[in-house]
């Protein structure tokens, strides 16, 4: 292999058609999204994305960008940006294993492009869609920058990888996870364990410092803008916040690492999306094929060991963030899990290069053409889940707008009401009530369309459906009211939506009913649920 170089990018062929590819399969597998936009959950904030929450998160370039995007989302600029991005980064991952087979160009643009990280984005999470792309290409040109032969971009490739972070913290797992392979390849092409050492030590030190940097960056912001410490923000130790870090001890780290290894292999063999079982099948035999043909390529003992490892710590690196976060998961944090299919396709492309100087070139081609279909379907599956997603949430934001009117039609008929005055306390939850209607047909496995049925999902939802989607003048009651109003026995002996006296003055406030198990769904509960079985 070639010493590798970012310098000709502009002028590398390959680049053209991971675009031209990237832009087909993301228009395939989610332009429903970009024309039929059905905002709900985290979405619903569709004019208002919070850049200052954000930001005490830890994701603080977000506001940042937000001065040049605008907050009001525009889902078709927001799609133009995130497959502008989502191409780049696949250029780059491209040019960096030296993937060169125009099929392989295809197949890599195709499975990032159609994920089902992306698929969650563009159905429940369009407002980060961008942002999110942008982290990702960040994260990717930083490994390039730590292997291209000019040493002097360490620095770049250190600011680099604090911008991925500073934008969305997950994306750091990419990093790891796309050095691994390309210390894999050299491996490969080199044939000695004496390669890894340099360019391991670089990928260390720059992985270290940009966290650093990004640290320091989420302090010196907090100060200027908050005119606080991190530790007195109101986010801070949030189920989604950088600031969880801090509550890990040594005790639970063993529990942690086990759990980051069991969410790896069950991503692998019960995946997300269409035909789960089938897809963990697929998995697995791709994993397989993969570790064939290294070992035709890595032969020496001690570079099958030095791979080995590699092979064993790449769960760890893929998933390390569910580590430092104490056990937080979510489908948008596994964009690390889809660039290991950039190895797959790396690992094939090394078979089919030694297909004429090993011992078994009829079973390496019937392998490799085996490799080919199963990416090929996978893709197709893909493609078929992400439409159906879409498709899902349409139906579903139709349906909430049709029990929303409903609801605020007996609510303007309750004697005593003032639109935007009377306070109103909901309690219950619509996918609990006795108008939630499963949808049959979707033969698939995700983690949004399994847990709800509408677009509001939790308490603070509904405020943001009237405001923001409906344009209703309704004062919402908070959380502890909520709750305190739903222990009540007069509340209790009320009706649940749909039934009559579903909604009724008690005291100086309107209680609405949504449903007779009147829990009501946290919101961090209902984060935490989403990745749950």
């Amino acid at each position: 292999m070639r010493s590798y170089s970012i310098q000709s990018f502009s002028q590398d062929k390959r680049v053209a058609k991971v675009i031209l590819w990237t832009v087909f399969f993301s228009f395939l597998a989610h332009g429903f999204s970009w024309f039929n936009v059905a905002f709900n959950h985290d979405s619903l904030k569709v004019f208002q994305l919070d850049g200052n929450w954000q930001a005490s998160l830890g994701r603080f370039l977000i506001p940042v960008y937000l001065l040049l995007r605008g907050k009001i989302v525009a889902p078709l600029l927001v799609a133009f940006l995130s497959v502008l991005f989502l191409s780049l980064s696949v250029a780059l991952t491209v040019r960096l294993l030296d993937i060169k087979r125009t099929l392989s160009i295809v197949l890599v643009s195709g499975l990032f492009a159609t994920c089902q990280v992306l698929t969650s984005l563009y159905s429940t999470y369009m407002p980060a869609a961008d942002i999110q792309m942008l982290s990702l290409l960040f994260s990717v040109l930083s490994v390039c920058l730590i292997f291209d032969r000019r040493k002097y971009l360490m620095p770049a490739a250190v600011v680099s990888l604090a911008i991925s972070i500073a934008l969305y913290q997950a994306y750091a797992q990419v990093f790891l996870v796309l050095a691994i392979l390309r210390l894999t390849k050299d491996l490969a092409d080199k044939g000695t364990s004496g390669v890894l050492w340099k360019n391991g030590a670089y990928t260390v030190l720059c992985f270290v410092c940009g966290a650093l940097l990004y640290y320091v960056g989420w302090v010196v912001y907090v100060r200027i803008v908050f005119g606080s410490g991190i530790s007195q923000l109101p986010s801070y130790g949030a189920y989604n916040s950088v600031g969880r870090i801090g509550s890990i001890s040594l005790q639970t780290i063993p529990g942690l690492i086990k759990g980051a290894y069991f969410i790896f292999l069950k991503y692998v063999l019960r995946p997300e999306g269409m035909n789960s079982f089938f897809i963990g099948i697929v998995h697995f035999l791709l994993a397989a094929g993969s570790f064939y043909f290294l070992s035709i390529k890595i032969r020496s003992i001690s570079s099958r060991a030095w791979a080995a490892l590699m092979m064993l710590l790449l769960p760890l690196a893929a998933n390390f963030v569910y580590i430092l976060t104490g056990g937080v998961r979510h489908t948008l944090m596994y964009f690390s899990f889809i660039v290991l299919f950039a190895g797959v396709v790396m690992s094939l492309e090394i078979g089919m290069a030694e297909n004429s100087k090993v011992r078994h070139p009829r079973l390496d081609k019937i392998i490799s053409v085996a490799m080919t279909t199963l990416l090929i379907l996978l893709v197709w599956n893909n493609v078929v889940y992400a439409n159906q997603v879409h498709v899902r949430k349409s139906l579903e934001e139709q349906a909430t707008l049709s029990v929303m009117t409903r609801i605020i039609d007996k609510i303007e008929q309750v004697e005593g009401y003032e639109p935007g005055k009377t306070e109103v306390v909901f309690v219950g939850n619509l996918d609990k009530s006795e108008v939630k209607q499963n949808r049959e047909g979707y033969n698939a496995r995700h983690v949004i369309g399994d847990y709800v049925n509408f677009s509001v999902t939790y308490l603070e939802t509904l405020s943001d459906y009237f405001k923001y989607y409906l344009g209703y003048p309704i004062n919402v009651a908070g959380r502890d009211t909520a709750v305190y109003f739903s222990k009540m026995p007069e509340v209790a002996e009320m009706p649940a939506f749909p039934s009559p006296g579903f909604a009724d003055m008690i005291g100086d406030k309107l209680v609405v009913k949504l449903s007779d198990n009147m829990i009501i769904m946290e919101s961090k509960e209902f984060h935490s649920s989403l990745s749950a079985d």
